[in-house]
Formats: structure tokens, sequence, C-alpha cells
């Protein structure tokens, strides 16, 4: 990781974090960064996911936006704060660890607002509409669309 020398902050947000991971026990790590990016998304757009370099989208770490957002992706400056331990001599479990600026890469996330109600505590809102229920749902089929295709162009060159 290279850092940069005039380091920044992100907000400290370990408080939320803490909440989710103990309403969500159940959730996988990759479902569980999601849902954190989402809901951190929704308070501060400046949230979301990250890689290292041309690596995949971490399942441990956030990233938090610090240059303008209408730059070029390669032009934004992105901190990393890793949530879950576990790894590189930290502890288990969900922590705060902010490790300044890196080298990586920005992936925008979907905002979700959680609404903390007596008969649902901190569940995700749902679409306000059904256009927005379908519209999400035909992105979803897109991306798995996009996937088969990819996964056929491999087999194709394997025979």
């Amino acid at each position: 990781m290279t850092h940069t020398l005039d380091y920044a902050c992100a907000p400290n947000r370990f408080e939320a974090v803490r909440r989710m991971a103990a309403t969500y026990p159940t959730l996988t790590r990759p479902e569980f960064i999601s849902l954190v990016a989402a809901h951190l998304a929704f308070e501060d757009a400046r949230w979301g996911r990250m890689s290292v370099l041309n690596g995949p989208v971490s399942t441990h770490s956030l990233g938090y936006r610090v240059a303008p957002v209408d730059k070029a992706a390669s032009e934004q400056r992105v901190i990393v704060v890793r949530i879950i331990g576990g790894s590189d001599g930290l502890p288990e479990g969900i922590i705060w660890k902010d490790y300044g600026e890196v080298d990586g890469r920005w992936y925008d996330v979907q905002p979700v607002e959680f609404k903390d109600t007596p008969d649902q505590p901190n569940q995700p809102a749902q679409p306000a509409t059904l256009e927005e229920r379908v519209e999400a749902l035909e992105k979803t089929l897109l991306s798995v669309i996009d996937f088969i295709r990819a996964l056929a162009q491999v087999f194709e060159g394997v025979r």
C-alpha cells in the first residue's frame, strides 16, 4: 500500500458498523461489507467499496473518497478503512483501522437507508415504488446475463 504525505482521515463510523454486526450476525463477510457500504453511503456519498491496485473488491475494507467526485476514477483520492479483522496481525471481529490513502480502485455503491422501527429494527428500506423494484431487478438480471456471456466466451476458447 502506498500512503500519501497529505494524510486525511475518514469519519469514524465504528459504532454504526458495530451495531450492524450485532444486528446481522449471520451475514457472510461479502454480504456484511456490502450492507455497511450501502448504509454509510446513504449517510455520506463518499463511502463506497474499493480494491487495492487491480485486485478484487475488498471483503474486509471500505473506501472513503476525499477528492471531488467529478474527477476521473484514477484521480480520486481514496482512504481505506478496514472494518473486519482476523488477518495481518489484526484482532478477530469488527474493527476500525484507517490506513489512509492507498493506491486502489474506487467503486460506488447503491445507498440504502436503514430505519429503526419497533417492528423491524435496522431493516433496509424497500424501494418506494414498483418501478424502482423492477429497475433494480433489471440491473441485477443484466449483470447475471453479462456474467453468463463472459463464461460462455471462456468455455468457447476451451474447446
